[in-house]
């Protein structure tokens, strides 16, 4: 994608575009002010040598910003990780206990192969009613405790 392309990523061009124009803004005005102040005549190398440590100035502190901003999106993004990891874990533990009381019965199906009863499951809440076909005994789910 090059930089003229209007997209999703255009704030964040926009703003590196913003700091380059306030950097260059910034080595200007104080390669301007260095000349300004000169009491005598200003000689090319030493122009030179100030326009060397204003660019070093000028870069650091715009490098520091940029690592700034990278930091603050980290962060940013860091949350928004948590909060899907945090979701997937609900979501796996819902699973779980749906699968839980789907293994249970098939437990019991297994262990006891003799005994003929119906049996009512609720997806992830488990079994509910029990009616055994033999004696008409029932077992209902009568309260939920939710943690």
């Amino acid at each position: 994608m090059s930089s003229l392309e209007v997209g999703a990523d255009a704030p964040r061009w926009r703003a590196r575009w913003t700091v380059a124009a306030l950097g260059v803004g910034a080595f200007v005005l104080l390669v301007g002010l260095e000349v300004a102040t000169e009491d005598e005549a200003v000689k090319p190398l030493d122009l030179l040598g100030d326009a060397v440590q204003i660019a070093v100035l000028d870069l650091t502190a715009m490098a520091t910003g940029w690592l700034a901003a990278r930091v603050r999106s980290h962060g940013t993004e860091n949350r928004a990780l948590l909060r899907d990891i945090e979701l997937a874990r609900a979501e796996g533990e819902a699973w779980r206990r749906q699968a839980h009381s789907y293994l249970a019965g098939l437990g019991t199906a297994i262990d006891e192969p003799d005994v003929v009863e119906n049996k009512f499951y609720a997806a992830g809440i488990g079994n509910v009613l029990t009616v055994e076909l033999d004696t008409g005994e029932r077992s209902e789910l009568v309260h939920i405790i939710v943690e």
